[in-house]
């Protein structure tokens, strides 16, 4: 079937017209759909690979509602309210790894990324996963030309997806990532494409912040004489309207730096686009966590493991001990180094301890620590630098933060994509060896050498620290906003207590421990579990909400 127009509609029905049910693994870009067939009498639903797109589904007496948010599957009036606590218990302990895997109504679930549902009346949905990622490290094209391609595929994943005219944004940070976008993109105008201009918008933080990268920015986007719309971080509020912003939330979980989206998407806006472009999936495809030094250990590559250490000793040992030597450790050895420590050994380097506020009866019951193991690599994997790139597109915990922000962004007038996470450019980076990703002082290696030429070489020269990284600033802000915000919460009785899943008392020593000591884990648990909380006050003035509540028990 020739489609009629371009817009996704058509080009929807024409995929589905040609390939059928299996048209979603035939469709490249961000994308949620459902598609109805009369002659059939059935729902097609399709989400892309990546997740960006959220779609929700309630399967209700014999009907089926879809739709892109959770709040208006619920709002049938046939859809049950019943909250899944496991779900809210795992938001306020600030447990991200599983959500997006089901949400915090039991009657609701999402579409996973990579999958299609099929349902007709009186049948339950068929969900099945359309996409598997490729077999990390068995590429064997040569260093150079893997980066000439990698800087054609990511040329290509750019102008797909900048408005068809006039102004397109990137958010441009001074790393290797959004500054990866910016390049490709301006490389690929260069061909007489003078109806479309891509525009960064960055955030400027003040010297000696950790999130301060100006220079870099700058060098940017002098070299290809392109004026900046700069944002000064000092006028976008971490905390603002947070009880508002709880109370239109579809689910308990909360993105830490909302408002930081916000401010970007507003100064997408100033410079007349509606359209933004941004790094997202840079870290994960292109250079990895330090895993791979217990691949380095496990086979008795040592010489290759002290070289690699010698760069590293930095990171500190207690680091170094969870990615290369806790994950070969057997179950039973973990609990006895938990039982000399005092509190328990996370056991997989991904996962962070429970917060010590959380009732250890509840995290038991909900089976909390089950749940988000359930969605991390496995610890007996051969090759755990392998399995840890695959982990990362497939798990849904990114997928559904990113999701997250849709809503959020279509308030501002502004739709977000994401070229690096172009379907194709995963799966070639997928298959490129690990030492591209990260060796000895050097990260994202293949990256750097397709964007030569294109960025200046001091900003792809290696760093000796990381920079652009935001942590100064959300430190600063729950310093200032955590004593007022905490005592106006702890002046009433707690939700979270009331359902078991919190302490008031712990939880009030942890707000003062964090004030007098730091400490980032317990300051972004803290966030979760206040988010959490507002999330359920403001939601149980229904009365819908306030009996789901009542009546909610742990499965």
């Amino acid at each position: 079937m020739q489609p009629t127009g371009n817009s996704p509609a058509e080009l929807i029905l024409a995929a589905y017209s040609v390939w059928g049910k299996d048209c979603p693994a035939q469709i490249e870009g961000d994308f949620a759909f459902v598609l109805w067939d009369s002659n059939t009498q059935t729902v097609l639903c399709g989400r892309d690979f990546a997740g960006r797109r959220p779609l929700f589904y309630a399967d209700i007496a014999g009907g089926l509602v879809v739709a892109s948010t959770v709040e208006a599957v619920l709002a049938h009036p046939s859809c049950p309210h019943d909250i899944n606590i496991a779900v809210v218990g795992s938001a306020a302990a600030g447990m991200l790894w599983s959500v997006g895997s089901d949400t915090c109504y039991q009657a609701i679930m999402p579409v996973p990324m990579a999958s299609a549902m099929l349902w007709q009346p009186d049948r339950s949905p068929q969900v099945w996963r359309y996409w598997e990622p490729p077999a990390v490290g068995t590429s064997r094209l040569g260093f150079v030309d893997a980066a000439d391609e990698l800087r054609n595929l990511l040329e290509a994943a750019v102008i797909e997806r900048m408005a068809p005219s006039g102004p397109t944004s990137v958010w441009m940070s001074g790393g290797w990532d959004s500054t990866a976008v910016f390049g490709c993109g301006m490389s690929a105008m260069k061909n007489d494409r003078s109806e479309q201009r891509l525009l960064p918008v960055s955030i400027s933080y003040p010297p000696g912040d950790p999130g301060h990268e100006d220079e870099f920015i700058t060098a940017v986007a002098k070299q290809w004489d392109m004026p900046i719309h700069w944002l000064d971080i000092a006028d976008i509020p971490l905390f603002e309207d947070v009880e508002g912003r709880a109370s239109r939330r579809d689910e308990p979980v909360a993105a830490l730096y909302e408002n930081w989206t916000r401010g970007l998407a507003r100064g997408t806006r100033q410079v007349g686009a509606r359209v933004v472009l941004d790094g997202n999936g840079g870290d994960q495809l292109f250079q990895g966590t330090d895993i791979f030094l217990a691949d380095l250990l496990r086979s008795g590559r040592l010489v290759q493991l002290l070289g690699e250490l010698r760069t590293k000793w930095g990171r500190g040992a207690l680091h170094l001990a969870e990615v290369m030597i806790l994950p070969s450790l057997p179950p039973v050895m973990l609990r006895m180094i938990g039982a000399l420590r005092g509190r328990p050994v996370p056991g997989h380097y991904l996962r962070r301890p429970v917060p010590r506020w959380l009732n250890e009866a509840f995290v038991g019951q909900a089976g909390l620590v089950e749940r988000e193991r359930a969605c991390l690599p496995s610890r007996g994997a051969t090759d755990r630098a392998a399995e840890e790139l695959q982990w990362f597109v497939t798990s849904p915990g990114p997928g559904y933060m990113a999701g997250t922000m849709a809503p959020v962004l279509a308030q501002e007038g502004v739709e977000a994509r994401s070229p690096l996470l172009d379907r194709r450019v995963v799966e070639f980076a997928m298959t490129r060896p690990r030492t591209e990703r990260a060796k000895l002082r050097e990260t994202k290696r293949l990256l750097r050498e397709a964007l030569r030429g294109l960025l200046p070489a001091e900003v792809l020269a290696p760093r000796p620290y990381r920079t652009g990284v935001t942590v100064g600033y959300s430190r600063q802000a729950m310093h200032r906003f955590y004593p007022q915000a905490f005592g106006r919460l702890l002046q009433d009785p707690l939700l979270l207590a009331e359902l078991g899943m919190v302490d008031p008392r712990r939880l009030r020593e942890a707000v003062d421990r964090v004030q007098r000591q730091g400490g980032e884990f317990e300051r972004v648990g803290l966030f979760h579990t206040l988010q959490a909380e507002l999330w359920l006050r403001t939601h149980s003035r229904s009365k819908d909400y306030s009996q789901s509540l009542e009546t909610a028990t742990v499965a």
